[in-house]
């Protein structure tokens, strides 16, 4: 192998090493094995787990959720080579370049357009390199289809890699899983919170748990009422601003709001209609399961699509409101009134004659305040983990060449 030039020497370094990387190809530091272009007849309740495309997301595997073969499909797959521990599984189409590590010894088999790597050199650095902007590069330059991306054996095995002796890689492995436990640290403090504040919603809506006021008695009965009883729906919008920034359905994921763009009234679709004061509930009428809906509380002059409806509140509590329309019973009332298969969607008219229990307004703030409280712990995590992802970004950016 060759010599790295001074141009291969990375931005980001150790002080403690000075020798120039090395260039080769990947093929020359794993042992590569492509897996069978078959798939199992049928996958069964019980049985050995099989490691599809859809379970490599850069992100620890969890076998569990993995389908499963029987024995027979096992040996059949695993004929040839059996992973193991400390292997990198790849794919090949869809998300091209996309790889997990094996941290375990579990007996498992890979489905097809996947490919295992077997390192040669440290296998937590080599992973690293795999997952850096430099290979993910030449992934983008390789793959070829556009539907339908595939990544080919011959070229991945062709990829050129830059690499430093072992000791710098052992170093650089060990920062860089650092922050990788980090990040899996945060994501598992944020599905806590999420288990518990769907916990506490279950008692909270179910009337388990009950609030008191402020003297220490006890509130008045919840009482049954429509959605339309508690909310004007799609309320009349007066004429709308010349530029207004524009709210669609791709614009808000679980509760919160991608940056948007503004754009002019004559530029806008005709489904942008609906003007939004501080307050408003958005709710995803279309393919209403994705529960993306969005408490609207900002200043300026937004206009959302008629792909939501919009709900605004009297003197009901928006705050309540809105956490009411992601418990199970709403979103099965919810369901039953789609119509639809592969753009399921409810009418306005349908939303406003579900049926929800609500407590006083007083009760409502309380419920609403709690809630809130947790949904800013979860903000919180999710700010703390998009930072440590971006900073690890940038590392890899800068520590490989």
């Amino acid at each position: 192998m060759s010599s790295a030039t001074a141009d291969q020497i990375p931005e980001l370094r150790f002080q403690s090493f000075t020798p120039s990387w090395r260039v080769c190809r990947l093929e020359e530091v794993v042992d590569m094995y492509d897996s069978l272009h078959i798939t199992p007849k049928e996958y069964v309740a019980e049985g050995y787990p099989m490691i599809r495309v859809a379970d490599i997301k850069d992100k620890p595997l969890n076998f569990s959720e993995c389908l499963k073969v029987t024995k027979d499909v096992f040996e059949q797959f695993t004929k040839r080579y059996k992973p193991q521990k400390g292997d990198i599984v790849l794919s090949r189409v869809g998300t091209c370049g996309s790889s997990i590590f094996l941290e375990t010894d579990t007996e498992t088999c890979l489905g097809q357009n996947t490919v295992l790597m077997r390192p040669k050199i440290n296998n937590e650095f080599l992973l690293q390199l795999i997952r850096s902007p430099i290979t993910q590069k030449q992934v983008d330059r390789t793959v070829v289809g556009s539907s339908h991306k595939t990544l080919s054996l011959t070229h991945l095995r062709g990829f050129k890699i830059v690499r430093p002796d072992e000791a710098e890689q052992r170093k650089i492995a060990d920062f860089l899983t650092s922050v990788d436990e980090r990040i899996g640290q945060l994501i598992k403090k944020k599905a806590l919170l999420e288990d518990y504040k769907k916990g506490v919603m279950q008692q909270l809506f179910s009337q388990q748990i009950r609030f008191k006021d402020d003297n220490g008695n006890d509130f008045p009965e919840w009482e049954e009422k429509r959605v339309d009883e508690l909310a004007y729906v799609n309320p009349k919008s007066p004429t709308l601003p010349e530029r207004f920034i524009y709210i669609d359905l791709e614009s808000v994921t679980k509760g919160r709001l991608h940056p948007p763009e503004r754009i002019a009234k004559a530029d806008a679709p005709s489904r942008a209609q609906r003007l939004l004061n501080k307050g408003d509930i958005l709710f995803q009428c279309v393919r209403p399961y994705q529960k993306n809906n969005y408490l609207f509380n900002l200043d300026g002059a937004y206009v959302a699509s008629t792909g939501f409806a919009q709900l605004r509140t009297g003197d009901n509590n928006s705050e309540f409101l809105y956490q009411s329309l992601h418990i199970h019973t709403f979103s099965k009332a919810v369901w039953s009134r789609c119509t639809g298969t592969s753009y399921p969607a409810i009418n306005s008219n349908d939303l406003a004659e579900i049926k929800v229990f609500v407590p006083h307004v007083p009760e409502q703030k309380k419920i609403a305040d709690f809630l809130s409280a947790i949904d800013q712990k979860i903000e919180s995590v999710s700010q703390q983990i998009a930072k440590t992802q971006t900073f690890k970004k940038g590392l890899l950016q800068q520590m490989f060449v």
